[in-house]
């Protein structure tokens, strides 16, 4: 799988297993744990962490995802449509910022592709690595995947 290692570290996977398989081993219980996209809440639900929380634009999706993780935190809304005090907020309110009062570091995991360009899945990354500083981002795209591997990254 691509691993990018500047200022943050990120993986990319193109398959949801590996992607969920990745955001499980490398959540920490420390971690606070974020994913976006996160339909029924198969992934958020299956993490081990002391704070997480799935963020999906469908309601229908959270709906489901409530009635198979109730005691996960959900939340119904669209990060692209979001400003940065907004998403700053939604990390605040959930006590998901990492800082004095958290211990342990943020881990994002992204899952948009399934119904969103490949330019909407570097915007959501870029978004989430400047405005919420997470240790590490696991993101699932084919698209970004194939793009990483043509390019050797």
């Amino acid at each position: 799988l691509p691993i990018l290692q500047d200022d943050h570290q990120i993986i990319v996977s193109p398959e949801t297993d590996f992607y969920r398989r990745m955001s499980v081993v490398h959540t920490q219980k420390k971690d606070s744990f974020v994913e976006i996209g996160c339909d029924f809440g198969f992934t958020v639900g299956i993490v081990e962490c002391n704070h997480k929380l799935g963020i999906d634009k469908s309601t229908e999706s959270i709906g489901i995802a409530h009635n198979n993780y109730p005691t996960c935190d959900l939340l119904q809304a669209d990060l692209l449509e979001c400003s940065m005090e907004e998403m700053q907020k939604i990390l605040e309110d959930k006590k998901l910022k990492p800082g004095e009062d958290v211990e342990g570091g943020l881990v994002v995991a992204i899952d948009i592709g399934g119904n969103r360009e490949l330019e909407a899945v570097v915007q959501c990354l870029d978004r989430v690595l400047n405005w919420w500083t997470p240790r590490l981002v696991i993101v699932k795209s084919r698209e970004l995947y194939s793009l990483m591997l043509k390019q050797n990254m």
